[in-house]
This record gives structure tokens, sequence and C-alpha cells, in this order.
């Protein structure tokens, strides 16, 4: 009997080029922030790539689509709930595990001056702090700590992004296109109630103070969830629905859009209009309406371009690949430090040139490159890789 042929899924460079351009704003968005909170004083440095926080929405609907387009294959051919778990712990969770051990070693070094945490850290005793470091390592959230993880802050998306890897396994993998599209369309009606401050109680005739707090809440972006609050649990999952369940159902429906040649720098030249558009877009509403358009037309219109766009020349996919590795640790590696680059622009950058600030963010955003690819290459590379093989080889000894 002839053996079966399993078709691999094509690599879809565009969608790897877009990964790796959002991999290497955010922390361009985050170096930047600062000088966004008005406490630059005199050194006049502006904050860019102003819309950068809507990086986690594209990263979001990438994964949806993704799960989709190559895990539901996988699940065809036998691959059980344990497998896939293990498959995106494999993928995930080492550099979890880094990012925490760099953001201890931040911590610790506000005994040399610089106070980089919240209070509520410091407070902790021996044994509380103890616990703080294991429900880091592990993933979890740890009660009084503020920030929903602590050590480094901005892998709050992680979080989310294994609730929508367990949700998929144990339920959504199994929606047919009608449910997926019907549960984006809600999703959708969701997030344009929170984007533009609908109050649901008058809509649902209810009363309660919760979803008045929302409505009334101070603010004109979707950028929240990153706290143990419960106002950032809801708006982090109104950030997660929409972009995930819509990212699986373009999956699903195999849609596609050809632009020969010209697929990739138009994909480039429009998610960087968006992400470097500055921020606040006009006021509240306005603001909201620039959003969703980026996230329910912009972004998918780009992963669609990218599935129907063929990029031939192997040295850009070459490098296209590179950068959408690098992206996730330069993710996960870069705020720790970014503690310790708020704390200077806090304290001393009001006495500083605008020519200054700009140079040594270039120079630390420079370093921070070099320490995520040495992180890519020395942590995440081989202990996945030798994670893999021990996996393997246990499956073999059973087998």
């Amino acid at each position: 009997m002839a053996a079966m042929q399993v078709q691999v899924p094509r690599r879809n460079v565009i969608a790897d080029a877009l990964r790796g351009v959002a991999g290497l704003l955010v922390p361009l968005f985050h170096l930047s922030e600062p000088y966004g909170w008005n406490r630059a004083g005199a050194s006049g440095v502006p904050q860019i790539c102003g819309h950068g926080y809507l990086c986690v929405e594209f990263f979001l609907l990438l994964m949806g689509y993704m799960l989709a387009y190559a895990y539901d294959r996988r699940w065809k051919e036998g691959m059980g709930i344990g497998a896939f778990f293990k498959r995106r712990l494999l993928r995930l969770h080492p550099l979890i595990v880094s990012g925490t051990v760099i953001g201890l070693i931040v911590f610790f070094a506000q005994g040399l001056g610089c106070p980089l945490w919240d209070k509520a850290l410091k407070a902790f005793g021996p044994w509380e702090f103890a616990g703080l470091v294991v429900a880091g390592f592990l993933f979890l959230p740890y009660p009084g700590s503020g920030f929903l993880v602590p050590f480094n802050p901005c892998a709050w998306t992680l979080a989310y992004e294994y609730l929508a890897n367990i949700l998929y396994a144990l339920f959504v993998r199994r929606l047919g296109r009608v449910a997926l599209a019907v549960l984006s369309v809600v999703a959708g009606l969701w997030t344009m109630s929170f984007v533009f401050h609908f109050d649901l109680n008058a809509l649902f005739g209810t009363s309660s103070a919760f979803l008045a707090e929302i409505a009334a809440r101070k603010g004109d972006s979707i950028e929240i969830g990153w706290s143990l609050r419960p106002d950032h649990f809801y708006g982090a999952c109104v950030r997660l629905f929409f972009p995930f369940l819509f990212g699986m159902f373009l999956a699903r429906t195999g849609w596609k859009i050809r632009i020969p040649r010209w697929g990739l720098p138009i994909c480039l030249g429009v998610f960087l209009l968006v992400l470097f558009t500055p921020m606040p877009f006009g006021g509240v509403y306005q603001n909201g309406a620039f959003e969703l358009v980026a996230l329910m037309v912009v972004f998918p219109f780009l992963l669609l371009v990218g599935a129907g766009t063929e990029v031939a020349h192997a040295k850009t996919a070459a490098v296209c690949a590179f950068f959408a590795e690098l992206s996730y640790p330069f993710y996960m590696s870069h705020y720790p430090f970014m503690k310790i680059h708020n704390w200077w622009v806090r304290t001393h950058s009001a006495s500083c040139s605008a020519g200054f600030c700009f140079a040594l963010g270039v120079c630390e955003y420079l370093a921070l490159a070099a320490f995520a690819y040495a992180v890519m290459r020395f942590w995440d590379r081989p202990v996945r890789r030798a994670l893999s093989e021990s996996t393997q080889h246990k499956t073999t000894t059973k087998g």
C-alpha cells in the first residue's frame, strides 16, 4: 500500500513579515511610551509608534488564524488533547520561564537605587514572595501583586493566549464556520460596546455597578488588560475574543486575496501606517473608530493577502521567517528592562536634550534586540529542541 501523502501547509511569508514587524515595534512602543505620559518635561521627545498597542490585536488575530490553519488538520489525523497541549507548552513556556528570570534580576536591581516595581511587591514577606516566584514560573496569577504577570508585565497577553488555546482544544475547534461567524459577530458587537462606552445596563435592563463603571471609564483606547483588576480582566476578554474567533473563521473559509508582486510591500506599508498613526487619533469616539477599522477590516485584509500571495524570493522569505521567530523572544525579554528606562525618563529626561534622549533610546533598542537574539539562540531554540527530542524519545519508548 502506498504511503499516505500528508499535506503540509505552506509558510505564509507575508504573515511572517507582519509578525516580525509587530515584534520589533512593541518594544519601540514601550520605549517611547513614558514620553507620552507628559513626564518628559523639557526634553520634548514625542511618543512614536502611537498605536503600537494594536500589535496585540494583530497577534491574537494571527493566533486564531494559525491555530485553525496549522492544527485543524492534525486533529483529523488523530492528534489528542494531550499532544496539543504539549506542543503549545513546548512553543510558549520556555520564554515565559526566561522572562520571569529576567524580571527577577531586574526586580532585585532595585537595591541599586532605582525604585522600579510596585510597592505591593516590596511589602511581601519571604514566603509570599516565594509563592509569587513559583506562580511566575508556572504562569499563574497571584493575588495582591498588581500585575497579572508581575515580573514581566507585558506577558499578560500570553495568559490570554493560553486561555484561547484551552478553549480551542476543548470546544472552539469543534465549531463550524456558521457558528464561528455568529460568535465573531457577537464578539465584534461586544468590542464595539467597549470601545464606544455603551451603557450595557440600559441595553439589557440591568443595574450592574460594574457595567456602569465600564461604560463610564476614562480613556480613549482599547489598551487594557495587564492588571488583576476586574475591569482589566473584562477588557482583556474583549480584546481576545473577536480577533481569536474571527481569525479562526477566516482560516476555515479559505478566503484569499492575491496581489501579485507588490503584496508584501503593500501589506507592510499599510501595517506601519496603522501602527505609527499618532495616539489618540482624534477624540474618544474617533480613536475608537480607528481601532475598530484596524481590527475588523485592515488586519483581516492583510492576513487574506498573505494567504493568497506567494513570495517567491527565497532570501526575502528567509528574512521574514527570521524576524517572525525573533518576535516572540523580543516581546518576552524586553519589558523588565523597560522598568529601568521608565524610571530614568521620570527622573532624568527633563534635564536632557531631545537628541540625547533619542540617541539613548536607539542604543537601548539595539541592545535589547541583540539580547533577544541571544535569548532565542542560546535558550529558546536549545530548550525547545531538547524538550521535543525528550518527548519523542518517551513516545517511542512507550510505543
